[in-house]
């Protein structure tokens, strides 16, 4: 698909940061890197554009209570109870973007995002961050269900693995969601004129 195609149907995007947090993409390596790069173009287009730009982030309670069986069988999640974990360089939340705290793989389950994105007249999500396969399949899916277009930008998304980051893309794709790179989602930023 084409940024022109892509704005032929979506009037309104908005872009989900999901876990950009440097607990998540640090261990990602030179991919958790190049990802965060891709991310920074993606959402500093959006902010030139004047485009509504929201970030998610995990938080547990210090127990992990408010995790359940995901928090219990992911040991790994332990890094985000208690604290915030800091963002990335470059993809800390503006002073006027709103931060989604979540304690489940979906920025949309258990949180008000659905209603701040019809509030404010979106028709298409546009996600970067980590991970592929976790966060990001997650709310693309969700983001199909409640209405809006997800476009995963496949560079500017990251996982542990080549394996689980191409088998998220390629099953997003085939299924649920718009695949492409970041150049194209800055030209579909600046062909789309906001309401």
């Amino acid at each position: 698909m084409t940024a022109a195609s892509i704005a032929g149907t979506v009037r309104r995007p908005a872009v989900l940061v999901v876990d950009a947090a440097t607990v998540v993409v640090d261990p990602l390596g030179a991919a958790g890197a190049a990802a965060v790069a891709g991310a920074t173009v993606v959402v500093g287009a959006a902010r030139q554009a004047g485009l509504l730009v929201v970030h998610s982030r995990l938080a547990f309670r210090a127990d992990g209570l408010d995790g359940g069986h995901w928090f219990r069988r992911n040991p790994g999640l332990a890094v985000h109870a208690g604290s915030m974990p800091p963002p990335c360089p470059g993809l800390a939340p503006a002073a006027s973007e709103l931060v989604v705290t979540r304690s489940f793989p979906s920025a949309f389950f258990g949180t008000s995002l659905a209603a701040t994105l019809r509030g404010a007249a979106v028709d298409c999500v546009v996600l970067v961050g980590a991970t592929t396969s976790g966060g990001i399949r997650a709310a693309a899916i969700d983001a199909l269900q409640n209405g809006f277009l997800p476009v995963v930008v496949a560079d500017a998304v990251a996982d542990a693995t080549t394996t689980a980051h191409e088998a998220a893309l390629n099953d997003l794709s085939a299924q649920y969601a718009e695949v492409c790179s970041a150049a194209l989602t800055t030209d579909l930023f600046q062909r789309v004129r906001p309401i």
